[in-house]
């Protein structure tokens, strides 16, 4: 499969820990263009740590995404940021779908996540 360009696993209730397999079992494939894992409550468990470190690190490397879908989620707080922080070099990023999330919440007293994605614009 090293020619796959387009995920969509939107709606699957797949959790951290799915979604999390899924983002190392790709970490080689930088050809993927399209990732959909909207719907899938990511952000719920102790899993998520782990998972934002994942995609953070996928998303540095990968310069052929062109779409991100990750609405319908529970992305918040250090969990969103660290995912945010991993599209500082996604320079092919046309699309950034992220809605019913929780990117506006403050959390520990710090700016909520919705700044770190108006710093990158």
């Amino acid at each position: 499969m090293k020619i796959l360009q387009k995920i969509v696993l939107s709606d699957d209730e797949i959790g951290d820990l799915g979604i999390n397999e899924i983002i190392s079992a790709c970490r080689n494939y930088c050809s993927i263009e399209y990732l959909d894992i909207s719907g899938n409550n990511i952000g719920k468990t102790p899993a998520a740590n782990e998972l934002a470190e994942n995609l953070s690190q996928y998303l540095n490397n990968n310069r052929n995404i062109e779409v991100l879908k990750m609405n319908w989620n529970s992305l918040r707080g250090h969990i969103a940021e660290k995912i945010v922080d991993g599209l500082v070099y996604c320079y092919g990023l046309r699309e950034l779908a992220v809605n019913n999330n929780l990117l506006g919440v403050s959390y520990d007293e710090k700016q909520p996540p919705i700044n770190r994605i108006t710093e990158l614009l």
